[in-house]
């Protein structure tokens, strides 16, 4: 990782804050959560290939891609903290900013990204996240992105 990579990861989880600060208890959350749980059980049926979780955090969607039947989940995130917890709950976990994502072309004919482009605040950065995710998209793929309602928030 280069030096501005790594400088970024750092002041990037300085304005997301730690794992401690998730809202997994906010109602609203769960309800937002419970809804894109059915929805990606009804996307994602009777797959055998690998996914990608984009921007996983702590890796809490894990048990429902985990049911799917994925061969291998993999999950990438900018925090090192979460992605560490992710890693325990059964990830293969890459450390990396969305704009320089490190794989090959055509790694993936399946990727998630729960709620992560809400957070990416250039415009510029949303595009060059967008063209990674499709460069390392294969051909006859799925994308999944999801963006949280206001009341989320």
């Amino acid at each position: 990782m280069k030096k501005e990579d790594n400088y970024f990861l750092k002041e990037y989880v300085k304005k997301i804050g730690s794992v401690k600060d998730d809202y997994e208890s906010k109602s609203i959350y769960r309800y937002e959560r419970n809804k894109k749980i059915k929805i990606l059980k009804n996307l994602l049926k009777n797959t055998n290939d690998n996914i990608l979780d984009f921007g996983c955090s702590n890796g809490s969607y894990f048990d429902i891609i985990k049911d799917l039947n994925f061969q291998k989940i993999f999950g990438l995130d900018i925090s090192s903290e979460r992605l560490s917890i992710a890693n325990q709950r059964g990830y293969m976990t890459i450390n990396s900013v969305g704009q320089k994502i490190p794989l090959k072309d055509k790694s993936f004919r399946t990727i998630i990204c729960i709620d992560v482009l809400v957070n990416i605040l250039k415009e510029s950065d949303q595009i060059e996240i967008l063209k990674e995710l499709e460069r390392i998209l294969d051909n006859d793929s799925h994308l999944i992105l999801s963006i949280p309602t206001k009341k989320a928030f």
